[in-house]
């Protein structure tokens, strides 16, 4: 488990047919009360950082999971204004989560919507 800026990765080594991998992590800092959702999971996978920047994370069949800021996760595809956007017609789980990291040195990140 790693932090960079508000987003925090969490990956195992697990492997695909692995048990789950459960644990609490308390190493998250300046983002404590802060509600963070897995931009890969469904609107579901979302936690509040408690006191301390604790959180619990669940890993599944060694899959991993990103966890950035609720504002940071767009929840639709198409802008508003454009009218000529055609959504695909096989979407990520759920309402389709989009997030495009933008990681350089200083660990920051930004959403940007698919064109």
């Amino acid at each position: 488990v790693f932090q960079r800026g508000r987003v925090v990765v969490a990956l195992t080594n697990a492997g695909s047919n692995s048990d789950e991998v459960t644990a609490t992590v308390s190493m998250v800092s300046g983002i404590e009360g802060s509600k963070l959702c897995n931009i890969y999971g469904s609107v579901d996978d979302c936690v509040i950082l408690g006191a301390g920047g604790s959180m619990d994370i669940s890993l599944k069949n060694g899959g991993g999971k990103v966890y950035a800021p609720e504002e940071y996760v767009l929840r639709d595809l198409a802008p508003a204004h454009v009218s000529w956007w055609t959504k695909p017609a096989v979407a990520m789980r759920s309402p389709a989560l989009i997030l495009v990291l933008c990681v350089g040195v200083v660990g920051t990140c930004c959403p940007m919507r698919g064109g």
